[in-house]
């Protein structure tokens, strides 16, 4: 992402980030200047048992309807999320101080333990759908595609790492199910090279696959990765991601 998109999106940006913080990690939040009471560490161990159990669920849920060869991916998807995940949770408890896990450490893998399995949930029922919706890869990106004409219209915006590094790019992919193709040459006189996004349906997933694009994302916001849907687009916000798409303006660009 340039340095001109960068500060345009940031406070944007930041205060969401900010806002995600304080809700997956309860126990640090401070209202009116004062250092809330910490969450039990036994509860947050508990929440966080919890969410594993759904997520375990949701995956022995996934070995019953896929095939051997759709879990084995599947299950290279999913170490690569648990390393994710694990390094969230570290920044959240070194935040909090300690080296010990405690409240903050297990308060934020419960949230995105809960967030996995209802993304894998999701993706149980994925197979056969409209490929317009909302899709997310589990790591910090979120995709908005309307499928219409031979045409993807696309919003996609990435908060990613520790440091909530942003990326944002919205267009309009040409369509031939199950691929799409993405440039963006000629579309700004003052961007000398060109950029791609290629879209490769799985069925399971999106595939997203970027070539030169980091003129939209900071330095680990990366847009490339496995998108599953998670829901459905209202005609409302079909309309927006249509506009954004065909303007090249994401939603989340401040006006």
């Amino acid at each position: 992402m340039t340095p001109n998109l960068q500060r345009k999106t940031q406070l944007r940006y930041g205060a969401m980030a900010i806002a995600t913080l304080l809700f997956v990690t309860l126990g640090l939040q401070i209202s009116t200047g004062l250092q809330a009471a910490p969450p039990d560490d036994a509860a947050a161990k508990e929440r966080f048992d919890k969410a594993d159990a759904e997520l375990n669920a949701a995956w022995a849920s996934a070995k019953g309807r896929f095939s051997a060869d759709r879990m084995k991916e599947l299950a290279a998807v999913q170490r690569e999320w648990v390393g994710y995940r694990d390094i969230q949770a570290d920044a959240a408890q070194a935040k909090a101080g300690g080296k010990v896990k405690s409240a903050a450490w297990f308060e934020k893998a419960a949230a995105l333990s809960s967030d996995r399995a209802a993304w894998l949930q999701r993706a149980i029922k994925n197979e056969g759908e409209s490929v317009t919706g909302v899709w997310i890869d589990g790591q910090g990106g979120t995709l908005e595609v309307v499928e219409k004409n031979g045409h993807l219209y696309f919003d996609l915006n990435t908060v990613r790492g520790p440091g909530y590094d942003l990326g944002m790019i919205a267009g309009t992919a040409s369509w031939n199910a199950p691929l799409g193709w993405f440039s963006d040459r000629g579309r700004d006189p003052e961007k000398k090279d060109e950029s791609n996004l290629a879209f490769i349906y799985k069925d399971l997933y999106l595939e997203l696959i970027s070539a030169n694009a980091e003129h939209y994302h900071g330095r680990r916001a990366y847009l490339d990765g496995r998108y599953f849907k998670v829901a459905s687009l209202d005609p409302e916000t079909q309309e927006l991601v249509l506009k954004a798409g065909q303007s090249g303006k994401s939603q989340a660009m401040p006006d």
